[in-house]
């Protein structure tokens, strides 16, 4: 515990309100070069609305993740340290039993994941679609209401609404799997070493 509240006191006062900005300069420095050179072609297709987006959006999420990841690490570490470093203490076999179950744990999550991020993908897909869909409808009503295309145009939204719907259904499952996995690990690995301890 002395030693979580050392490392965070450290961070917030040394660098920490600073952190957030150092990293978002990180990733334009890293990213922009990379658009730059991308191709006319490519970006018309994604759009400069969307393009401004992924750039704004994916930067705080990503700054966001690893504020989080450096946040848990000062958090975690210090712990799993000193909890491999008790069991050792009983039984060497133990503590690499324990490494075992953490690297094929983060091996099954990483899986899990990747089944996620495709399905992450279709939904930011097609939110920028259904974006697509509502400025056309905007900018050309009074040709949709010349046409009679209303109802076409108010199907092609839910086809995109239901599209989106069934993505956000198999994320939910997919983190569902990944966090309460963790949890009961965690859990289980508590009362490993609290058996251990005692015995």
């Amino acid at each position: 515990m002395i030693l979580y509240f050392v490392v965070t006191w450290t961070l917030r006062t040394a660098d920490w309100p600073w952190l957030y900005h150092d990293l978002e300069r990180w990733i334009y420095r890293k990213y922009i070069p990379m658009i730059v050179h991308l191709d006319n072609n490519y970006l018309e297709n994604i759009g400069t609305g969307k393009m401004i987006s992924i750039l704004r959006e994916g930067r705080t999420v990503w700054v966001d993740k690893l504020l989080d990841f450096l946040k848990e690490c000062s958090k975690i570490l210090p712990t799993w340290i000193f909890l491999f470093y008790l069991v050792a203490q009983i039984q060497l076999t133990y503590a690499i039993g324990l490494i075992a179950w953490l690297i094929l744990m983060h091996i099954w999550v990483i899986y899990v994941d990747t089944i996620a991020h495709k399905d992450r993908k279709v939904r930011t897909n097609e939110k920028g679609e259904l974006s697509r869909k509502l400025v056309r409808i905007v900018m050309s009503k009074n040709e949709i209401i010349q046409n009679d295309r209303i109802q076409k145009e108010l199907s092609g939204i839910e086809d995109s609404v239901d599209i989106i719907d069934g993505a956000n259904a198999k994320i939910n499952r997919s983190m569902f799997f990944i966090f309460n996995f963790v949890r009961v690990f965690a859990l289980a690995m508590r009362l490993f070493v609290l058996f251990v301890m005692w015995y």
